[in-house]
């Protein structure tokens, strides 16, 4: 979908750098001053409105969601840029799409809760590691889904902290107890209110 928005082929757009994608004339690069805090320090955010110039259509208005991609000793080695384009509905659930199949093929299981602490999500690899299917997970407590050695859930500890909590730990699974390390984020909205 970005290379379709910027009007170039994915192919061309995997070997430039962000300013080069997103800002053809040289003009200050919203994307990559709203991915900066991603990369620089670990923060993920939601719903940040930007603009940026494709090639022969003018300028594009997106909603820009960022995630920090951690290597298992939890520090930052990249990030994801999730845009959706706001000019159609049509585009939000193409989006949205597209962003449970990128989170659905990174290789670390994931999981996100909602304020409460409810399950809301899980890709592949984390319900293989639960060993139920999202449908029967949905809505349950942190603590009641992730069966953790610890008092309470690394999601909820992040969510009360409201910063990221990495921690080593044991899950019990259906193959028996799991040692993992668990880095937990809070998400914000563009507002930088706690989603």
């Amino acid at each position: 979908a970005c290379a379709e928005l910027v009007g170039l082929p994915r192919s061309v757009i995997e070997n430039m750098q962000g300013p080069e994608v997103f800002s053809p004339a040289g003009e200050v690069c919203e994307i990559c001053a709203l991915m900066r805090p991603t990369l620089d320090e670990g923060k993920s955010s939601s719903g940040k409105a930007a603009r940026f110039e494709t090639r022969g259509h003018g300028w594009v208005a997106v909603t820009l969601d960022t995630v920090p991609l951690r290597d298992p000793a939890g520090s930052v080695v990249g990030g994801l840029g999730l845009m959706q384009d706001r000019r159609s509905a049509q585009r939000a659930l193409d989006v949205a799409e597209e962003r449970s199949a990128y989170l659905d093929s990174t290789p670390v299981a994931v999981v996100a809760v909602d304020r409460e602490g409810g399950l809301t999500f899980a890709n592949h690899r984390a319900l293989a590691l639960l060993g139920e299917p999202l449908e029967s997970l949905q809505g349950q407590p942190c603590e009641a889904v992730l069966d953790f050695d610890t008092a309470t859930c690394p999601l909820s500890q992040a969510l009360d902290a409201q910063q990221v909590v990495s921690v080593d730990l044991h899950l019990a699974t259906p193959r028996g107890r799991r040692a993992l390390r668990c880095t937990a984020s809070p998400v914000y909205d563009g507002g930088g209110e706690l989603k």
